[in-house]
């Protein structure tokens, strides 16, 4: 059923702002640390109470993303959107993810905009409140996306590899149709998260977890700038005024046409020099 505010419930949003502050010591940690180690970032005092379960729940009713996480046997599992309602119903036996739970609170809210620039991400940064039954958890898998993971309540077990096993692969290993080497496994390391550990994986590291009893953490995602995304903002603005390329593409397979536009692409994008790079990082870090 769905939890009602009781009288001396702790308000959410005080909560959020702590669980916030919280957080930004972990963005200030990781962000001078390398993006690809994988590393225990430490405890953080006085986040243990601060978002229990009922106030978890009482999110999910103004929630407008829940993500329901249902587990099978050998670690397989289904994941499926469904609504607040529904998924308070499954939280016993069920993962539930609130997607985007960082828009719902201005407090958090602030906190993602903060840690875009400090993490120097290349998309906002976004955070999602995961909430596990006991026994429940992800078998190995990557994500193309760095985790930084702040474990509310409860006890979560995670076992990870110390580095990426692709170097910012461009999909999930769910995506690529990939599994862990044996090998590579068995030498993944083991931490129980408490109340206040904060916890970072770096895009393509594998990673698995089981909560030990009933737990309640925090995500928040990101993809570290590179230079990719350096060199793609550059080229994009220095192919931006140049009006052959503003003209509609030829009908058909004109060769001599498409040609052409190489060539003026070519010639632009030969032109940028170190100074456009430097332009096009101060607007991705903006």
């Amino acid at each position: 059923m769905r939890a009602e505010p009781r009288a001396g419930d702790p308000p959410i949003r005080p909560a959020a702002s702590c669980i916030a502050k919280a957080l930004a010591g972990a963005v200030r940690l990781q962000a001078v640390r390398p993006f690809d180690e994988s590393a225990y970032l430490g405890r953080v005092e006085g986040v243990n109470g601060l978002l229990d379960h009922e106030a978890f729940e009482r999110l999910l009713s103004v929630a407008p993303e829940v993500k329901l996480v249902e587990h099978g046997g050998n670690g397989a599992y289904e994941e499926r959107r469904v609504s607040g309602a529904t998924a308070l119903e499954r939280t016993g036996e069920a993962s539930v993810c609130i997607v985007g739970a960082t828009r719902l609170l201005p407090e958090m809210a602030q906190l993602a905009l903060d840690s875009t620039a400090a993490l120097h991400s290349n998309v906002p940064v976004s955070g999602n409140l995961y909430s596990s039954p006991p026994g429940r958890g992800f078998p190995p898998h990557f994500d193309n996306k760095a985790a930084l993971v702040l474990q509310l309540a409860g006890t979560k077990r995670w076992r990870f590899a110390a580095r990426a096993a692709i170097r910012l692969p461009p999909r999930s290993s769910a995506a690529l149709g990939l599994e862990p080497e044996e090998a590579e496994w068995r030498e993944a390391m083991t931490v129980d998260l408490g109340p206040g550990d904060a916890l970072y994986l770096p895009p393509g590291a594998w990673h698995g977890t089981r909560a030990l009893e009933r737990s309640l953490s925090i995500t928040l995602s990101y993809q570290p700038l590179c230079g990719r995304h350096v060199l793609l903002t550059a080229i994009q603005a220095a192919l931006e005024d140049v009006s052959p390329l503003a003209e509609p593409v030829p009908r058909g397979e004109q060769t001599e046409a498409l040609e052409s536009l190489l060539e003026c692409a070519r010639r632009r994008i030969a032109s940028i020099r170190t100074g456009d790079l430097l332009a096009a990082l101060r607007a991705l870090r903006r």
